[in-house]
């Protein structure tokens, strides 16, 4: 997915090096200020309805300092549903996109709204800075482009044939969720809580639990939290009420007296078990 308007060529091409590594491909176009440089397979005004906005009133809207940001916001959400409903229908194994600095926000926000473990790869011109608002904590592949997405030349051929290659393979590869019934356990680690970490790790995992852990430097503590604080989060992970009862379980197993607490936070780690969560 991405603006066909400004970048029609560079979509036509990844578009066949899909199609020649045996991928199927539906394209959905994002742009809002022409014409798409070939006929999508999901238009812009299609997108833009799916927002509850018409094409029209985005690209002829007054001119102001709020215009382009209103836009993208609208089409991010419209790709939001198409995408969405596309996979609801069994025709999105992956998505990828290309983009500057808009179509990064509108591709990367699509991507953050799909699941972990479903392929997700971004060719952005943004990837060699600060990625922190495009990825948030999301499973998404940046790729970083070195020349602008502003026409084909020996460079981004290249990196572009690559890119395409790499989404086909992982569509083509991806690991099915997880089927068992195993108890599911979070745990928050860094590096000098790494042996202690690996050590409950152990027990949880010798007594039938699987477990997860998420590096503490600020990413991996912001996804322990959303997982715990919405009643879904992906495809393999309990919802939040079954993570309360899981927390009570992983303490019985850490303290068998039974003196700590079994009260589950509604966000974040408790002060009384620093660095463990589950989802």
């Amino acid at each position: 997915m991405g603006t066909l308007d400004t970048k029609g060529p560079e979509y036509a091409f990844v578009r066949e090096r899909l199609r020649e590594a045996g991928a199927a491909v539906t394209v959905v176009d994002v742009g809002v200020l022409g014409e798409p440089g070939f006929p999508p397979d999901v238009t812009a005004a299609e997108v833009a309805r799916a927002a509850g906005a018409e094409l029209a009133d985005l690209r002829f809207a007054r001119e102001g300092s709020d215009t382009r940001a209103v836009a993208l916001a609208t089409m991010e959400r419209g790709a939001i549903a198409v995408v969405g409903e596309l996979r609801a229908q069994g025709r999105c194994d992956g998505a990828m996109g290309l983009g500057g600095s808009g179509g990064s926000t509108v591709v990367s926000g699509v991507l953050r709204s799909l699941p972990v473990g479903v392929p997700k790869l971004l060719v952005s011109t943004m990837a060699s800075g600060n990625v922190r608002t495009f990825v948030g904590t999301s499973d998404i592949c940046l790729m970083y482009p070195v020349t602008d997405v502003a026409g084909l030349n020996r460079v981004s051929r290249r990196v572009l044939g690559n890119a395409a290659s790499a989404m086909a393979g992982m569509v083509r590869g991806q690991v099915a969720a997880a089927r068992d019934e195993a108890p599911l356990v979070a745990i928050t680690m860094f590096g000098i809580t790494t042996p202690g970490v690996l050590r409950v790790q152990a027990a949880l995992e010798a007594r039938g639990f699987e477990t997860i852990v998420f590096h503490a430097v600020g990413s991996g503590g912001r996804h322990a939290s959303y997982a715990t604080a919405t009643e879904s989060t992906a495809e393999g992970f309990p919802a939040r009420s079954q993570a309360r009862a899981l927390w009570r379980k992983s303490l019985e197993i850490s303290d068998p007296t039974g003196q700590r607490s079994t009260t589950l936070p509604d966000q974040g780690c408790s002060s009384r078990s620093p660095g463990s969560m589950p989802m």
